[in-house]
């Protein structure tokens, strides 16, 4: 599913967790306010998720599972603390106004071809 580059300004809606075959989420460069639903990984077998150029807070819920990710992109004010390992190929966390260290467990990717910080 694609719904990028359209300007859409609310929290991201609950309904994506109802998809239990969606494995491509592209939310980018909109206005989505508010934090990323809990419900979005328990039930999707996400591989692409896409949350760049939003208005997001909070953290990653933890039924998100990065260790199953392909391509993870996400930027702003959106802290990040979890482990990355496994399949993931694209890490992007551009365009933010975060601080620290970059994660330690992305020296263990070894299929990221791609990393932008």
């Amino acid at each position: 599913m694609y719904f990028s580059d359209n300007f859409i300004s609310r929290p991201i809606p609950y309904c994506f967790a109802n998809y239990t075959q969606l494995k491509l989420l592209n939310l980018g460069d909109n206005n989505f306010s508010g934090s990323i639903p809990q419900e979005l990984g328990k039930r999707t077998p996400l591989s692409e998720l896409f949350l760049f150029m939003n208005n997001l807070v909070g953290s990653i819920p933890p039924h998100i599972n990065l260790t199953k990710m392909e391509m993870f992109s996400v930027s702003y004010y959106l802290p990040i603390k979890f482990r990355v390992s496994g399949l993931l190929k694209h890490f992007t966390v551009r365009d933010n106004h975060f601080s620290g260290h970059v994660p330690k467990s992305l020296k263990n990717c070894i299929s990221l071809v791609r990393v932008r910080l």
